[in-house]
């Protein structure tokens, strides 16, 4: 605060990196940068990396017209905004370590510009001081398509989907042929702590954009945290330990990963391994069900909806589920009779939950193109029970 500056602007340059589980504080100068840099007024700077790039053809009106369109919402508005308001016409051109810039074929240039120069704001102009520029220019690709590789996934905006590419899906094949499936490995077979690990990593990337990975790799994840903790507890959890221990796989894990490796077959659609955009991002909801459970029966409602529905006791034993004499189980009865937990039933009810609603939602006259449920229960040990439901072992509960 001197010679006549009222206010001033500090944007820091050393940021803490970390796990998806640390903080991201390195977000926060790259927002600052991106609102400097394109609230600033550059004049008539040239940048040699946007004068060079190359736009891709354009489709053609028949093929525009089968293009994906998004259902806009109360969190996402659509394009129409950014493009009638100038002063957000180049919103979130932010720069970080590995960037990534979306706009109308008519604004692009102007984005990527606006992404180089956020960059140059903090780590000084190329022809400044003489010093090297911090985009390197022999690793610029000045074409600018409508698929991108970012970050291990394949994004393609005319679908508007994101892809678990097939390279990945093909290592991830010739892993578990070689070190899982290998016919003298038997049914159970016994590998490292790394070795069980790695395709965990993969299956898990994979898992952003397909279901079925984090679903089929919980048991496994479950042996192996479970051989670290009780390594832990030994005190020999090291390097050595982690290249040469062994992990005994069991038979459930071993059945998750053959399913695994039938997804990664070459003729297996590749819409398996394929998400939208618009199940990755912030959505308002378009139907709220709400379920919960007593040894009474089970139930749900949506708020705003026709939508409302009962089990009652009767229901569920024709169904096979085995519940106590009276709402509450009694003392004596809990050891003579073995009854199913209200965390199962729980669990129940938000499946139930689910099938009715998308089935409601399916005999409406004005049915939507884009549906986000956000499914509520009102208990949170349910929830937390499923994570640990797949190493019990009675096979009803799995």
């Amino acid at each position: 605060m001197g010679h006549g500056v009222s206010s001033v602007l500090v944007i820091p340059c050393g940021m803490i990196f970390g796990g998806r589980n640390s903080p991201s504080f390195y977000m926060i100068p790259g927002e600052l940068r991106a609102h400097v840099a394109s609230a600033s007024d550059f004049g008539p700077i040239t940048i040699d990396l946007s004068e060079s790039i190359l736009l891709a053809t354009p489709p053609l009106p028949r093929a525009a017209l089968q293009l994906a369109r998004a259902t806009p919402d109360d969190k996402n508005p659509g394009a129409a905004l950014l493009l009638n308001d100038p002063t957000r016409c180049y919103a979130h051109s932010s720069f970080v370590d590995d960037t990534g810039n979306a706009h109308i074929c008519s604004r692009i240039v102007g984005a990527i510009t606006n992404s180089i120069l956020s960059a140059y704001i903090v780590f000084g102009f190329p022809s400044e001081d003489q010093r090297a520029p911090c985009l390197n220019p022999f690793k610029w690709t000045p074409q600018v398509g409508f698929t991108l590789r970012f970050l291990g996934y394949l994004l393609d905006t005319q679908t508007m989907t994101v892809q678990w590419p097939e390279d990945k899906r093909a290592q991830l094949a010739a892993m578990l042929d070689g070190e899982w499936l290998a016919p003298c490995l038997g049914k159970k077979p016994s590998l490292t702590p790394r070795n069980v690990a790695r395709p965990l990593g993969l299956i898990r990337h994979g898992a952003l954009v397909s279901v079925i990975g984090s679903y089929l790799s919980i048991r496994l994840q479950h042996s192996l945290n479970n051989a670290i903790r009780a390594q832990a507890l030994r005190g020999k959890v090291n390097k050595r330990w982690w290249h040469t221990a062994r992990v005994r796989i069991p038979n459930d894990a071993m059945t998750d990963i053959r399913l695994v490796r039938m997804f990664l077959a070459p003729e297996v659609h590749s819409r398996v391994w394929t998400r939208p955009i618009g199940l990755l991002i912030p959505r308002s909801p378009t139907i709220t069900p709400i379920s919960d459970a007593c040894y009474g029966g089970l139930g749900g409602l949506a708020q705003g909806h026709a939508l409302i529905w009962r089990l009652n006791k009767a229901d569920l034993e024709a169904c096979g589920f085995i519940l106590p004499t009276g709402r509450e189980p009694l003392e004596a009865e809990k050891k003579e009779r073995d009854f199913d937990h209200i965390n199962i039933l729980e669990f129940v009810a938000v499946i139930v939950n689910i099938w009715v609603a998308v089935r409601y939602l399916m005999l409406q006259p004005r049915r939507t193109a884009h549906v986000i449920m956000n499914v509520l229960s009102n208990s949170a040990s349910a929830l937390s029970w499923m994570k640990q439901a797949a190493q019990t072992k009675k096979k009803p509960v799995r």
